[in-house]
């Protein structure tokens, strides 16, 4: 769907009456570490280290997840007489302000760019992999505390799609970059007092009866026929974002005398294999990796959002190997071009009730991309995440409860995570 770019609202908000507005504020505070979220990337301002603009903009995706409507148009009506933009060649002020004063308690912690792999931060290195691939970030860093104080003014009767909004970014959300990895999550004590939320049979109920419409899949994420999964958290979010990491990209120890991984657990190396490799090269003795995985051409975790990229490791294993970064993409077109996008809806995250810290998995109700492309090459239907049937999935022989048995991609993640369904 189109993305439309708007400015932030306190430059926007309409004159009302005052009779007519609304605003309330409250304190938020930051309970897993936050990287990115400024305009300099990864280095973060300690000025105003959190965006009004930023949360706005998540606060109208989170309206629009309790959306049912299936006409896209009636959507961007809907959204924009809300949240602001462009209709019918006229533009559209912002009814809702967010503003978000009053820092303090901050902690700014280095990022050891050293070594990733011995996991020397409080994130774990599987999310902040964006700075280790980046040789142009000099010195970043996470903020690891804070306390902010946010205000929402709005119409009156915009008063429970503001609010219900709100909520649901406090509790799926956050600041900054990888919030649907765990990062940069925020408790605000009041809101969900407010709301009576104080457990997660709470939660389930609030996600519950803010849906609309019917549980069908649409091109959209949305509330209604969306996964609730939850443990206690018995450690920090680098804990549950390791383990997520660990269990993603499984794969065999490095052979004696090798200092590399061996060859993945997962399908999609050897289907990548298949599908861009001249059959001369696949078929040849020489080969070291022709491919062996039972599942042959399929791709599960595209269910975890795309793109894809793949990088084969030439050096070390063999000339065989693509050589080129490949992209694994939808191929549904959007304006004429490839939407190359698919997000993910699955958020993987703690999640704060009362003094009690959970781990969660909330996984939003989107419609997959009806095919998907490999560098350009189509990818055969088989080869779609939803094609479980007779698939190992994960055939790490230690850990026999990673293959699929039979289960959805969301419920054998859910019990790798040590979560089960609310």
């Amino acid at each position: 769907m189109r993305r439309i770019q708007i400015k932030d609202a306190s430059a926007t908000l309409p004159a009302l009456k005052q009779s007519e507005v609304i605003s309330k504020s409250y304190e938020f505070t930051l309970i897993t570490p936050m990287f990115g979220g400024d305009e300099d990337s990864f280095v973060i301002n300690k000025k105003t280290p959190i965006r009004s603009q930023s949360i706005k903009g998540q606060l109208r995706f989170w309206w629009r997840t309790m959306q049912g409507f299936t006409s896209r148009d009636e959507l961007l009506e809907a959204e924009t007489k809300i949240w602001g933009g462009s209709l019918s060649e006229k533009k559209l002020k912002s009814e809702v302000k967010v503003s978000v004063t009053d820092f303090r308690n901050l902690e700014v912690t280095p990022i050891k760019k050293e070594r990733p792999w011995t996991e020397p931060n409080i994130l774990s290195s599987y999310v902040l992999f964006p700075i280790f691939n980046n040789k142009d970030v000099q010195n970043p860093s996470l903020l690891s505390k804070a306390t902010f104080s946010l205000s929402l003014t709005y119409p009156r009767e915009h008063e429970k799609a503001a609010i219900n909004s709100l909520l649901l970014w406090a509790l799926f959300g956050g600041v900054g970059a990888r919030t649907r990895r765990g990062c940069g999550s925020v408790y605000s004590e009041e809101l969900l007092k407010d709301r009576g939320i104080t457990s997660i049979a709470d939660v389930k109920k609030f996600i519950d009866d803010v849906g609309c419409g019917n549980v069908a899949e649409l091109p959209y994420a949305r509330i209604k026929g969306a996964k609730l999964f939850y443990s206690s958290a018995k450690g920090s979010v680098k804990e549950l974002l390791k383990k997520y990491g660990d269990y993603r990209q499984d794969r065999k120890p490095p052979q004696v005398g090798e200092n590399h991984p061996g060859r993945s657990y997962w399908p999609e190396p050897d289907a990548i294999r298949q599908l861009v490799l001249p059959k001369s090269i696949l078929n040849s003795p020489k080969n070291l990796h022709k491919p062996e995985h039972p599942d042959e051409i399929w791709f599960p975790r595209a269910a975890f959002g795309l793109p894809v990229i793949t990088h084969f490791n030439t050096s070390n294993n063999g000339k065989d190997d693509p050589r080129d970064n490949i992209k694994l993409e939808p191929a549904e077109k959007i304006g004429g071009r490839h939407a190359e996008r698919w997000p993910s809806p699955y958020f993987i995250k703690q999640l704060k009730l009362q003094n009690e810290l959970f781990n969660v998995m909330f996984v939003l109700n989107q419609k997959f991309p009806s095919s998907l492309i490999l560098n350009g090459v189509p990818v055969p239907p088989s080869g779609l995440p939803s094609n479980t049937k007779g698939k190992d999935m994960n055939v790490n022989p230690n850990k026999p409860e990673y293959r699929l048995n039979n289960r959805t991609i969301t419920k054998a993640l859910a019990d790798a995570l040590g979560m089960e369904e609310a």
